[in-house]
C-alpha cells in the first residue's frame, strides 16, 4: 500500500497538485467530531440506566468556577435538557462538517482529475520524448478515460482510510479507558481477523487489478477497430470473430470487478456475525458469574455504542484498502504515462534552418534481426526539391520520422547545420517542419480551422487562408457550401473525399508557412489533374525545402534530386 501511495504522490507532484494541508486538517477535524459524537451519547444512555450518573455530571460541573463567577446554576431537570442539546448540537456539527467533508472529497477528485488529465494531454503534446508513439493508442485511451478515474478515486479512498484509522484507534484507547484491557481482546481479535484478509487479499486484489487493466487495454482496442473498420466489416462479412474477441475482452475487465464487489462484501457480514457472538457470549458470561443487572446493561449498552462505531470503522479500513489494492495496475499505468511524457523541451528558442540536414551514417533497426538501415548517408541542401523512392517497407516514412527528430537512429546522427538535433532540441527544430501524411488526420471541426489550427472566432491571417485555399483549389469546396470555410469536416473527416482531405493537408501545410515541407505520399488520392495542379505549384515554390515520398516517379520530373531506397541503402537515381 506504501507503494501505491508513493506513485500516488508522485503523480500529483508531476500534475503540479501539492498543497494538501487544508484536506489533512479536514480529515482531523471530521474525525475529532465523530468520537466527540460517539463519547458524548454514553453517558447520556448510561444515565437512563443508572441515574446516579448524572448527578455525578451534573455535581461536577455545577462546581466549577471560574474567576469566582459559578459556571452553571440551574436545576437537574434543566441540566438535563441543556444536556440532550449540547448533544444534538455536537451531531449537528459532526453531519455539517461530514456533509462538507463529503462534499470537499467530491469537488478535489475532479479537480485533481481534471489536472492530471490536462497534465497528461498537455504532456502529450509538448514532450520532447516521443517513445509514447510505440505506446498504443487504446491503451492511452484507457489511461485517459477509465484508469484516471480510479486514480482520483484513491484520494477520497486514502482519505478515508486516514480518516477511519485515527478514529479506530481512538476508539481503543476510549475502551481501554471506559471497559478495561477485557474489552479490548475482542478489538484486538477483529484486528488479527482484518489482518487475515488484508494478507489473502493483498495478492489478490493486485493480481484482479492486472487482469482488469489488460482487460479494459483489450476492449478498448477491439471498441477502436469495430468503429474505424466498420464498413469493411458490413462488407466482408467478418463480425463474428471481431465480436468474439470483444465479448472475451469484455469478460476480462468485468470480471475482476464482479470479484471485487463480492469481496467488499464479506468483511462487514464477517464483522456483523462476531459482533452478534462477542454480545451473546458476553450475556452467557453474566449469567454464569451472577453479574449485577444494572452493570450488565450498562456494559451492554456501552459495548453496542462502541461497536457501532468500531465495526463500521474497520468495515470502511478493510474496503478503502482493498480499493487501493485494487487502484495498483491504473496508479501505475498513469504515473508511467506521465512519467514518459514529462520530458519537457524548457529551453525553446527559435531554430533557423539555413543550409542543410546531413545524415551521417546511421543504423536503425525495429528489433536486433529487422535491420532497416545500415550506415546511411543522405545531404540535403536548404531551398532543394528532394524525391524519395522505393518499395513498401524500405523505411521511407521512417526516414522522415529520423529526419523529424521523432524517431532516434541507433547510430550515427542527424546534423541541421552542423548540429545535431538533440543539441539544439527536437520541439525548436520541429517548428521548421510542416508534414502532411498519406492520410491527413482532420479533426471534427471546421475547414477553416483544420487548416489555421485557430478557433472560428479567432482572427487569423486571411491573405495567407486564401493563398492556401488557391493554392490547392479548395474554393469551389468552399463555395458550394452553405457555412463556407466553416462548415464541419465531420468526425475523422468523413464530410470530404479522400483527395479533399489530402488537399486540405497541404494547405495546412502552406498556411503554416514553415521553411520545410515533406509530403509524404500526399497526393496518391488526388485525380490526374488536380495532382498536376498541384505539382505545378510545388515546383514555384520559392524558399521552401521540399521533401517528397512518393511510387510515382513522374511526379518527381521537376526535382532537384531524387533517391531510392533500398535494402542495401540509398541511391541517387534519375528519371
Amino acid at each position: 500500500m506504501l507503494k501505491n501511495l508513493k506513485e500516488l504522490n508522485l503523480i500529483f507532484k508531476y500534475s503540479g497538485i501539492a498543497n494538501y494541508n487544508f484536506l489533512i486538517i479536514l480529515i482531523l477535524t471530521n474525525s475529532l467530531f465523530e468520537l466527540m459524537s460517539l463519547g458524548a451519547l454514553i453517558p447520556l444512555i448510561v444515565s437512563l440506566v443508572d441515574s446516579s450518573l448524572m448527578d455525578k455530571i451534573y455535581n461536577y460541573i455545577s462546581s466549577i468556577s471560574f474567576l469566582e463567577i459559578k459556571f452553571i446554576e440551574i436545576n437537574k431537570n434543566n441540566f438535563f435538557t441543556l444536556f440532550i442539546l449540547f448533544i444534538l448540537f455536537i451531531y449537528l456539527l459532526k453531519y455539517a462538517i461530514n456533509l462538507y467533508f463529503n462534499f470537499y472529497l467530491s469537488q478535489i477528485k475532479i479537480l485533481y482529475e481534471k489536472k492530471i488529465a490536462r497534465q497528461i494531454m498537455e504532456n502529450f503534446v509538448n514532450t520532447s520524448n516521443f517513445y509514447f508513439f510505440d505506446i498504443a493508442k487504446s491503451k492511452i485511451l484507457h489511461d485517459i478515460t477509465s484508469r484516471l478515474s480510479t486514480v482520483s478515486n484513491s484520494l477520497i479512498n486514502t482519505a478515508n482510510l486516514f480518516v477511519e484509522s485515527i478514529i479506530f484507534f481512538i476508539i481503543i484507547i476510549f475502551s481501554v479507558a471506559s471497559l478495561g484491557l477485557n474489552s479490548v481482546y475482542y478489538l484486538l481479535i477483529l484486528i488479527f481477523l482484518s489482518t487475515l484478509f488484508f494478507g489473502f487479499f493483498k495478492k489478490k486484489a493486485i493480481e484482479w487489478s492486472m487482469e482488469r487493466g489488460e482487460g479494459g487495454n483489450m476492449r478498448t482496442k477491439n471498441i477502436l477497430d469495430i468503429l474505424e473498420g466498420i464498413r469493411e466489416i458490413i462488407i466482408f462479412g467478418s463480425s463474428k470473430f471481431l465480436l468474439k474477441e470483444f465479448e472475451l475482452s469484455n469478460d476480462k475487465f468485468l470480471n475482476p470487478l464482479k470479484k471485487i464487489l463480492f469481496w467488499n462484501t464479506v468483511p462487514k457480514i464477517i464483522l456483523e456475525f462476531g459482533f452478534i457472538i462477542f454480545i451473546l457470549s458476553y450475556f452467557l458470561y453474566a449469567i454464569h458469574n451472577s453479574l449485577d443487572y444494572q452493570q450488565i446493561l450498562i456494559s451492554t449498552t456501552m459495548i453496542v455504542i462502541i461497536l457501532s462505531r468500531a465495526l463500521p470503522s474497520i468495515n470502511r479500513i478493510l474496503y478503502n484498502y482493498s480499493q487501493l489494492k485494487y487502484s495498483t495496475e491504473p496508479i501505475n499505468s498513469i504515473k508511467s504515462i506521465i512519467k514518459l511524457t514529462d520530458s519537457k523541451n524548457s529551453d525553446i528558442k527559435k531554430v533557423n534552418f539555413l543550409k542543410e540536414i546531413n545524415i551521417k551514417n546511421i543504423n536503425f533497426f525495429y528489433t536486433k534481426k529487422i535491420e532497416l538501415f545500415n550506415n546511411l548517408n543522405l545531404l540535403i541542401k536548404k531551398d532543394k526539391k528532394v524525391g524519395i523512392i522505393g518499395e513498401t517497407g524500405t523505411g521511407k516514412s521512417t526516414l522522415i520520422d529520423i529526419i523529424s527528430g521523432l524517431k532516434n537512429p541507433q547510430n550515427g546522427e542527424v546534423l541541421i547545420d552542423g548540429q545535431t538535433i538533440n543539441s539544439i532540441g527536437v520541439k525548436n527544430w520541429i517548428e521548421n517542419i510542416s508534414y502532411v501524411s498519406q492520410r491527413v488526420y482532420l479533426f471534427n471541426t471546421s475547414l477553416r480551422n483544420n487548416i489555421t489550427f485557430a478557433g472560428d472566432n479567432e482572427k487569423i491571417d486571411e491573405d495567407k487562408f486564401k493563398t492556401a485555399v488557391k493554392f490547392v483549389n479548395l474554393k469551389d469546396l468552399i463555395l458550394e457550401k452553405k457555412e463556407k470555410e466553416f462548415f464541419l469536416v465531420g468526425e475523422f473527416g468523413k464530410n470530404v473525399s479522400g483527395g479533399q482531405r489530402q488537399k486540405i493537408g497541404i494547405a495546412r501545410a502552406i498556411y503554416s508557412n514553415r521553411p520545410i515541407i515533406i509530403l509524404d505520399e500526399s497526393t496518391n488520392s488526388l485525380d490526374k489533374k488536380s495532382e498536376e495542379y498541384i505539382l505545378d505549384k510545388i515546383d514555384k515554390l520559392k524558399d521552401k525545402t521540399i521533401i517528397f515520398i512518393t511510387h510515382n516517379k513522374g511526379s518527381l520530373k521537376s526535382f532537384d534530386s531524387i533517391y531510392k531506397l533500398e535494402k542495401s541503402g540509398i541511391i541517387k537515381v534519375q528519371i
